[in-house]
């Protein structure tokens, strides 16, 4: 799961806040402070849906880097070690360079899905 900061980060630069979510949102306060985490529901974005802020499943972060150029996907999910820990990794195809890293795979993708959309 990932943390409020980013889920944060993906909502200000337009990651769909999609209601059919199996996951989880933040709740805000009318300040746009967090207060708690709640499973996701239809209810959470009935009413005052600007504030909540999705956090998204790995399968949705996925779907949405989903790019395929002659029928291959072009992204790589792999688990590194360096100094800091292990870390998860992803790259694209030498077509289309950008790679991000994070402490989870989940991070790592939402890392990415936030250079593809710059």
């Amino acid at each position: 799961m990932i943390g409020y900061e980013l889920s944060k980060k993906l909502k200000n630069a337009g990651f769909p806040q999609n209601i059919n979510t199996c996951g989880f949102v933040y709740r805000e306060d009318e300040r746009g402070d967090l207060i708690d985490l709640w499973p996701a529901s239809k209810q959470c974005f009935s009413g005052q849906p600007d504030r909540y802020v999705l956090c998204p499943t790995l399968e949705e972060l996925i779907a949405e880097c989903e790019i395929e150029v002659r029928g291959e996907s072009l992204y790589n999910l792999s688990r590194i070690n360096e100094v800091e820990g292990v870390m998860w990794y992803t790259n694209w195809h030498e077509d289309f360079p950008s790679d991000s890293k994070g402490k989870t795979p989940e991070e790592a993708v939402a890392n990415l899905w936030l250079k593809l959309n710059e």
